[in-house]
């Protein structure tokens, strides 16, 4: 009779076993492709993000090049105004680099 209790408490585990193991592989399957599902929707999530930053890169690119042109246009438009102190100060500005940069030597 001991034998028998024992033979069938082996046989229930190896069955609990079993099933323990089809478990785990079908949650390994699930992982899996919930993984799968989370990288393309970590993939979309980041490329959706790169193509606003890129948006926002070329706005921002687009609105410094405006006001760096608005910017030579004023100066343009004040060295025309004032030819002869803009001549003086571009001297000036030359005389004052040529003399720091004579003292490095």
């Amino acid at each position: 009779m001991p034998t028998s209790k024992a033979t069938q408490a082996a046989e229930d585990l190896r069955e609990e076993f079993e099933a323990l193991r089809k478990d785990v592989s079908e949650m390994m399957e699930l992982f899996k492709d919930k993984g799968s599902t989370y990288k393309d929707e970590l993939s979309e999530q980041v490329e959706e993000k790169f193509e606003e930053f890129q948006d926002k890169a070329q706005q921002g690119a687009e609105k410094a090049y405006e006001r760096g042109s608005e910017g030579l246009e004023e100066v343009g438009e004040r060295i025309r105004s004032h030819p002869l102190a803009s001549l003086a100060i571009a001297f000036g500005a030359g005389y004052v680099i040529s003399r720091l940069m004579d003292q490095g030597k």
